[in-house]
C-alpha cells in the first residue's frame, strides 16, 4: 500500500527518479512538491472560523501542514531527517512547515494580505520566466503543468527573450560607490575586511582591518559584529585615500535584511578574476547543484522555488534542479558571476 501511494503521488505530479537517487531522497523530493500542494489547497479548507473561504491564517497552514508531514513521516519513516535534520550538536532541527510557509510566501504562490497573519492564493494565472518556461501560479489542473520545487512550469514550444531582470553584481557595486555618503571613520581596527583574493569560501574570507593592504580608492567591504538586536553583523563599504584617511558606508538595513552583502561579496572576487564557482553533476533529468557562497537573497528564492533542497529541507547550498528548468537556473548563476563546473567523475 505504501509504495502504491508513493507511486500515485509521483505520476499526479509527474517526478521521477535518477538513475543511482537514494531513495529517501527520492520519496523526500516527492513528498516535499506534495507537502506545497496540500498546504495551497488547505487555503480552501471550510472550516467553522473562516473570516473568508480562500483566507486562512498562517497558524492555520502551519497545523494542517504539521498535520500532513506526520501522517506522511508515518508512512515514510526514511524520510525524517530531510525533515528533521540534525543539527552540529545532533538535536534534529525542528519547523520544517515553517520553512516550506515561508518559501511560499517568498516566491508568490501564498499571499500574505494583513499584518495579522492571514494568508491567501493568489488567482490563477500564468507568466513568462525565460525562454520556452511559463510559470503557473494558483490552483489549475492543467494537465500540461510540470511541478518542481514548491511551483508549477509550463514549457512552451515558442522560444523567445524574456528579461531575467537580475541585477549585475559589478554594476551594483559602482552604483552603491557613486550614492553612499562616505565619512571618515578614524577607528577601523574594530572591523573585518573581506579578502577577494582568496580561494576560500566567503565566510572563511573574513580578515583583520590590520592585516590586510588596501589599495587606495579600492572599494572594499567590512563588517563588525552588530550593535543591533537580532543582527549578527553590521557591513559596511570601506576605502582609503591617499593620504591614509579611512572611509566608511554603512549599508541600509533593508540592503541586509535582503542579503545584498553577498552581491557585492561577488562582484569583488570578480574584479580580480577569482569568481566563486559551482559544481554541476548530470544525471540526465536532473542536476545536481553544488554552491561555495549562500547567493543574495533574490536569488536563493529563486532556487528555492524551483529547485529540491537536497539532503535536507533547510538546505540553501545543495540542491535537485529538474533538466526542465536547468536552463534558467544556469543563466541565473552566470549574471551573479558565478562560474559553473561540470563534475564528470
Amino acid at each position: 500500500m505504501k509504495t502504491e501511494i508513493i507511486n500515485q503521488i509521483s505520476t499526479d505530479l509527474k517526478i521521477k527518479t535518477y538513475e543511482g537517487e537514494p531513495v529517501y531522497e527520492y520519496h523526500s523530493r516527492i513528498l516535499y512538491t506534495a507537502l506545497a500542494q496540500w498546504m495551497r489547497y488547505s487555503i480552501l479548507d471550510k472550516t467553522n472560523n473562516d473570516m473568508n473561504g480562500n483566507i486562512k491564517s498562517k497558524k492555520y497552514i502551519l497545523r494542517r501542514g504539521m498535520g500532513i508531514l506526520d501522517n506522511f513521516i508515518s508512512l515514510y519513516p526514511m524520510c525524517y531527517k530531510y525533515f528533521y535534520p540534525e543539527d552540529g550538536k545532533g538535536i534534529p532541527k525542528k519547523r520544517p512547515i515553517e520553512e516550506l510557509r515561508k518559501k511560499m510566501l517568498n516566491c508568490g504562490e501564498l499571499l500574505e494580505i494583513n499584518p495579522k497573519g492571514y494568508v491567501t492564493l493568489p488567482t490563477n494565472y500564468q507568466k513568462p520566466i525565460f525562454s520556452g518556461i511559463t510559470r503557473e501560479y494558483g490552483i489549475n489542473n492543467d494537465a500540461s503543468s510540470l511541478y518542481i520545487g514548491v511551483t508549477k512550469i509550463i514549457k512552451e514550444t515558442e522560444r523567445k527573450f524574456i528579461d531575467l531582470n537580475i541585477v549585475d553584481p559589478n554594476d551594483y557595486l559602482n552604483w552603491l560607490n557613486s550614492k553612499s555618503n562616505w565619512e571618515v571613520y578614524k577607528n577601523p581596527d574594530d572591523f573585518s575586511v573581506f579578502n577577494p583574493r582568496l580561494k576560500r569560501i566567503p565566510s572563511n574570507s573574513w580578515v583583520k582591518y590590520v592585516d590586510y593592504h588596501i589599495i587606495n580608492d579600492k572599494v572594499l567591504l567590512a563588517r563588525r559584529e552588530s550593535r543591533l538586536n537580532g543582527m549578527k553583523f553590521d557591513y559596511f563599504l570601506l576605502k582609503k585615500d591617499e593620504a591614509g584617511n579611512t572611509y566608511i558606508s554603512r549599508l541600509n538595513s533593508i540592503l541586509c535584511d535582503w542579503k545584498e552583502e553577498r552581491r557585492i561579496i561577488l562582484a569583488l572576487r570578480n574584479q580580480l578574476n577569482n569568481n566563486i564557482e559551482a559544481v554541476v553533476r548530470d544525471f540526465g533529468a536532473v542536476k545536481i547543484l553544488r554552491l561555495y557562497t549562500r547567493l543574495p537573497l533574490k536569488e536563493e528564492i529563486i532556487l528555492d522555488t524551483f529547485c529540491w533542497p537536497r539532503k535536507d529541507i533547510f538546505n540553501k547550498i545543495e540542491y535537485t534542479v529538474s533538466i526542465e528548468i536547468w536552463e534558467y537556473i544556469n543563466e541565473i548563476l552566470k549574471s551573479i558571476n558565478i562560474v559553473i563546473k561540470e563534475d564528470t567523475k
